[in-house]
């Protein structure tokens, strides 16, 4: 009877200590899903970022570009304009449309 008793009272201390490691193992477990959870959030969060800066890059090239496209024509059209004054100047100058300009 006694040996019975020592039996039941080993046995409910084993299941407790059991039940206490269970709830340790499930624990750690959301504890580790949670910070991989954490990990991948801020994982996307910095490609997304790097993803915003790279198109922001791109924006200010294609604005760059385009604005250095602009310069070039303006430059263009000012050599154009200078060089049809110098010959408007000396009188032998074709316009534009194919008409001389008569000084």
């Amino acid at each position: 009877d006694d040996r019975v008793r020592q039996q039941l009272v080993r046995l409910a201390a084993r299941v407790g200590e059991l039940e206490r490691q269970r709830q340790r193992e499930v624990e750690e477990r959301a504890r580790r899903e949670e910070d991989e959870k954490r990990t991948s959030e801020q994982r996307e969060k910095k490609q997304e970022e790097r993803r915003k800066a790279a198109e922001e890059e791109l924006e200010k090239k294609e604005q760059k570009r385009i604005l250095d496209g602009i310069a070039k024509e303006n430059k263009r059209r000012e050599r154009a304009d200078r060089r049809m004054a110098k010959r408007a100047k000396a009188g032998t100058t074709t316009g534009t449309k194919g008409f001389t300009v008569v000084p």
